[in-house]
């Protein structure tokens, strides 16, 4: 399963990278269609496009920048498990920031022959 590796963490770079673009819709789309995203504080939100307008309804308040360092990758057959450590800074219309850092926990199911997020919850540290 090392070969599936370099996919993986090309997947998390792009959730990444969405992230940072504040762009909702490449966001979604890292996510199987039965997803769920699972944030620190907040009610879980569940399949691609309930994800997909959160995102978009975040976005429009706020823009994050984020450093993912990823600790630990496993796999097993069609299934991975990655956890890492980011900061992540949110600032919202009014210039205000918040920096954190949390500890960030994903699970990436292979759906033909691309990775997709299935689960992916977060806590502060």
């Amino acid at each position: 399963m090392e070969k599936d590796k370099p996919a993986i963490e090309k997947l998390l770079n792009d959730y990444a990278k969405a992230l940072i673009d504040g762009d909702a819709a490449t966001l979604a789309s890292l996510y199987c269609n039965d997803g769920e995203f699972m944030p620190d504080g907040f009610a879980t939100i569940r399949g691609a496009q309930q994800i997909h307008s959160g995102a978009q309804r975040f976005f429009q308040t706020q823009s994050l920048k984020a450093e993912f360092l990823l600790k630990n990758l496993a796999v097993e057959r069609d299934f991975a498990f990655a956890e890492s450590i980011a900061t992540v800074t949110t600032e919202n219309n009014q210039g205000q920031s918040i920096a954190v850092k949390t500890r960030d926990f994903f699970v990436v199911r292979r759906e033909a022959e691309d990775w997709k997020i299935l689960r992916y919850i977060f806590n502060k540290i």
